[in-house]
């Protein structure tokens, strides 16, 4: 049986570079002076900006080609105060929880021997913990509650990556990995041996072992048990900071009651000295009661709340946003948009991205090219049906409790594919174009044989269509020069009598233009069935008749100049 958690978010390894700590409770802790230098609050907001790219000339693209365009709002982020101080709060969190765990000390060797000895035998460990003074745990626990949308996993996962997830220790003093972050979702059937067990998962990811699909078949394995083996994992690898999302799958049946669940993530912080970070939407408090909110053992970061009209953030977020406009024309961004907006979204930053975008993608495929407020009512009323009940019960501050969360999420790129099929239907997008037989047919017309069409398309290849037919046209009149400047004879040898115009000799100038173009005559059709037989056109000719085989041809030519007269 192997054990597989459904999400784990994975890091760099980088051997480790020191850098001299300005605070004299980091310096000399490796486990510090190892992690990248602490941000200015200007240097977060430029690190957590992810703006897509976009230039006016792609306004001018057709619309299947701008739907790509907008599909780069998926990854959309303007950082508020708010992430400011999340990147403020979990670089504390990292640093303070290594302050009673410097490997360089006495006191880490001691500290590991007691976690071991808890694992084995659990009174003799309470026993020596009282003999012997084991330094106190400098980690902290909090938490971060709001609706689905709002933006709380993608903030920390970027804040996440910032740090190296392992760093490799290869000095005199220190051989030691170090494992700055895990992060891991809640499994869905809320149970805490479950959690374990993807904790292990992500180590047994990052070093190639097997612990967790050793230890998933025990059905004698206890949750106490497991929480030893997650203690000892963390301390060995000086785990910096433990994420746990999705915390409202949490059951307390399946996990043996909220008293327990409490203890379990205060112990991790408390015997361990990790910090512990949990993310959850508003269900969860109802599970533990207010714990969460008043603060007494996982105090929640603020500001993890919907945008609120008029506000500095929603000015912000929305005219940042607003210049990625990709239909024909821009729509200014004035006050009855954002009611509209609002209205609509009831300022979730995820929905306002995704309303935003799946209305360009709308008003580009019906031809209208413009944003405006009727536009976003009905794409809401079409696309966001699903989320009318949550939306509602938001707006209007009733049955709230009914609506924990936003539980199906929008995902643009589905509208972008339905968008592409719509115009295909339409006539908009030809799903057969074939350039060559443009070539070659555009040839024809203008007074051209088949077989020369056919030779020169084969011999310009271009992705450039225009470019192309200019250079197979070139190819096409240097082909009748050839042929007028030949003797008959000689030209009589090129290619089989009587099988095209093309073995006369023409002057350039008797090219005509046809009044059009023939797309079915025989030499086409060869080369079309050569297409699906995935053969080039001149291995079609052969194949039909119209070319001879170059290896006969030479020894028929062979043979037959033996015959002429020395």
């Amino acid at each position: 049986m192997t054990h597989k958690p459904l999400h784990n978010l994975i890091g760099t390894i980088e051997p480790a570079k020191y850098t001299q700590q300005i605070h004299e409770d980091y310096r000399g802790n490796p486990l510090i002076e190892a992690l990248p230098p602490i941000m200015s609050p200007e240097e977060v907001l430029r690190y957590m900006s992810n703006k897509p790219k976009f230039s006016e000339v792609e306004k001018e693209l057709l619309p299947y080609l701008r739907l790509h365009c907008v599909m780069r709002l998926e990854d959309f982020l303007h950082p508020l105060n708010r992430h400011v101080n999340l990147e403020q709060d979990l670089s504390v969190l990292v640093r303070r929880g290594y302050l009673s765990r410097n490997p360089l000390t006495p006191n880490h060797a001691r500290m590991m021997r007691h976690i071991a000895l808890a694992l084995r035998d659990p009174k003799v460990a309470e026993m020596e913990l009282n003999k012997f003074k084991i330094p106190t745990s400098t980690a902290s626990a909090r938490s971060i509650v709001g609706l689905s949308g709002i933006g709380k996993s993608t903030a920390v996962e970027r804040i996440l990556m910032q740090y190296p997830q392992v760093i490799l220790h290869e000095t005199e003093h220190l051989r030691h990995t170090q494992v700055v972050w895990a992060k891991i979702d809640c499994p869905p059937d809320g149970s805490l041996r479950s959690l374990c067990l993807d904790f292990l998962q992500v180590f047994d990811d990052l070093f190639g072992t097997r612990e967790a699909e050793r230890l998933a078949p025990q059905h004698g394995i206890t949750t106490s048990i497991l929480l030893g083996k997650m203690k000892l994992t963390a301390f060995n690898h000086s785990l910096g900071i433990l994420v746990i999302d999705e915390i409202q799958n949490l059951n307390q049946a399946a996990s043996g009651g909220k008293e327990k669940m409490l203890n379990f993530f205060v112990e991790l912080a408390n015997t361990i000295g990790v910090p512990v970070l949990l993310i959850g939407n508003p269900s969860i408090e109802k599970t533990f009661h207010g714990e969460l909110r008043d603060g007494r053992r996982f105090p929640a970061m603020p500001g993890w709340t919907r945008l609120k009209p008029k506000t500095k953030d929603w000015k912000l977020f929305l005219s940042n946003l607003w210049r990625y406009q990709w239909t024909r024309k821009f729509a200014p961004l004035n006050s009855q948009l954002e009611g509209v907006i609002y209205s609509e979204t009831m300022g979730i930053p995820d929905l306002i991205v995704k309303l935003f975008a799946i209305a360009q993608i709308r008003a580009m495929t019906s031809g209208k090219e413009a944003l405006d407020t009727h536009l976003l009512r009905n794409t809401a009323k079409e696309y966001f049906y699903h989320l009318h009940p949550v939306l509602t019960a938001i707006r209007t501050g009733k049955d709230l409790e009914k609506y924990p969360d936003i539980d199906q999420p929008i995902v643009i790129k589905d509208f972008v594919q339905e968008a592409v099929e719509n115009l295909v239907e339409e006539g908009s997008i030809q799903t057969e174009s074939d350039p060559e037989q443009e070539v070659i047919e555009w040839l024809i017309a203008v007074g051209h044989s088949e077989a020369t069409a056919i030779r020169a398309t084969s011999q310009t290849r271009d992705d450039d269509l225009n470019r192309w037919k200019r250079e197979a046209l070139k190819a096409s009149d240097a082909m009748l020069d050839q042929a007028n400047s030949m003797s008959g004879k000689a030209a009589s040898g090129m290619v089989r009598l009587g099988q095209s115009a093309d073995n006369l000799p023409v002057r350039k100038s008797t090219r005509k233009k046809n009044s059009s173009t023939s797309s079915n005559t025989p030499m086409i059709n060869a080369v079309r069935k050569g297409k699906t037989d995935k053969m080039t056109p001149y291995a079609s000719l052969v194949r039909a008749g119209f070319v001879a085989d170059p290896v006969q041809f030479i020894l028929s030519g062979e043979l037959r100049a033996k015959d002429l007269p020395g």
